[in-house]
């Protein structure tokens, strides 16, 4: 179909709403300008707010004339006539001088094609030495055996015979160590505090062994916030390849093999050693918004997605991931969501393993999540809430509506 006129759609990747909007569109043969707001600077989202008195996408317009989202579009649709008279206006029509433009290309953001490499990390490569030199090799107790540990004053020793440090650098790295969430201390308090003793240290990475984001991690870890975002988008660019053309199934299977999805699980270990101190109130509500959307989707691809009552209580309280050296299931916690203090969230400090009452199917007396007023992340509530009564209802249903977007 030739069209004097454009159609322009305002899209993120990964978003089902904006694919069943596209995939209609190609339905009605109507040629149509992609803008992936993904791929350009902020002030193009500013503009189409302007435009559209909406944040939401996608966002379609013929010529100058706003549709709206796709949920308009298809009631566009469902009037004949009306959609009758839109194509032939599309079609007979220029763009007039007040119709959106295609951004600037000098907006456009750089290609973020390319999956995030491996920096490897000083730091674990020190604890491949430790470990071929036997420092940290496995230790039985009375009770219990432990597969990677060692003592601090061990630890002192092959630093002091082996890196040219002395002492009191040798134990500022065990410090590091800590802080920096490869190692933990487990004691009847959550403090953890390096020292040349007898004191047994344990690698991070055996300590929650049930976590989808468990096991080394071996890169240089980035801030908490570019965590966050870089799960966010690899969600995104997942659910882009393989989200059916009219957004309504996920291919989880061709997901789970995909080198994409192999990525996407490199970049969760990265959030083992966050620290999420360093957030400000919005950038923890963001940030676990993001983690808690990417774990249910982790949850699903590994797990699959639960059928029954039994099933789904298994799912929200045993899917975790760990986050800065401590243990996050999804359970929603006995707090009330309209205060937002835990959105969604239970965590385990890595001190309280093996301790009666926690782990990540149990409250612990640490909140967890930001924690906030109810004025402040009442949205952040919603954004979070939602998506487990999403999955809740359409558990084991090939239909799967993926977090993105709106209608």
């Amino acid at each position: 179909m030739g069209c004097k006129g454009r159609v322009l759609v305002y899209s993120i990747v990964g978003c089902p709403h904006c694919t069943r909007a596209k995939e209609t569109l190609r339905q009605l043969g109507l040629p149509y300008c992609d803008v992936s707001l993904d791929m350009y600077d902020s002030r193009v989202r500013q503009q189409l707010q302007a435009l559209s008195g909406s944040s939401s996408v996608p966002q379609i317009f013929f010529n100058e004339r706003h549709v709206g989202g796709n949920s308009h579009l298809q009631a566009l649709v469902a009037d004949k006539d009306k959609l009758a008279e839109y194509i032939s206006y599309v079609t007979d029509h220029a763009p007039p001088a007040d119709a959106p433009q295609p951004p600037d290309p000098a907006l456009a953001l750089p290609s973020g094609d390319s999956l995030p490499e491996c920096e490897p990390d000083e730091h674990s490569l020190l604890i491949q030495q430790l470990k071929q030199a036997g420092v940290i090799r496995p230790r039985r107790g009375l009770l219990s055996r432990a597969r990677h540990c060692f003592t601090g004053s061990e630890f002192v020793q092959w630093m002091v015979e082996n890196e040219s440090v002395d002492e009191a650098r040798a134990v500022e790295i065990g410090q590091e160590l800590l802080s920096q969430h490869f190692t933990v201390q487990k004691s009847k308090t959550d403090e953890q505090t390096f020292s040349k003793s007898p004191t047994v240290y344990h690698l991070l990475e055996d300590n929650y062994s049930s976590a989808l984001n468990a096991g080394p991690f071996q890169c240089r870890a980035g801030s908490a916030v570019e965590a966050g975002e870089g799960l966010r988008r690899l969600v995104l660019r997942l659910y882009s390849l393989f989200i059916s053309r009219d957004g309504t199934t996920v291919d989880y299977k061709g997901m789970a093999a995909s080198k994409e999805f192999a990525a996407y699980e490199r970049q969760a270990g990265e959030l083992q050693r966050v620290n999420l101190d360093s957030l400000s109130t919005n950038q923890k509500i963001a940030f676990f918004i993001n983690v808690y959307n990417a774990l249910v989707i982790h949850a699903t691809v590994r797990q699959g997605a639960p059928r029954w009552a039994w099933e789904r209580y298994k799912f929200f309280f045993r899917s975790s991931y760990i986050i800065g050296g401590m243990l996050f299931s999804l359970q929603v916690s006995s707090s009330s969501p309209s205060t937002c203090t835990t959105p969604g969230w239970s965590h385990t400090p890595p001190s309280a393993r093996g301790r009666r009452g926690a782990g990540p199917g149990r409250d612990t007396s640490s909140s967890s999540g930001p924690a906030t007023s109810s004025g402040e992340c009442s949205s952040a509530c919603r954004s979070v809430l939602p998506l487990r009564q999403r999955v809740q209802r359409q558990a084991g249903h090939t239909r799967h509506r993926p977090p993105g977007g709106a209608a």
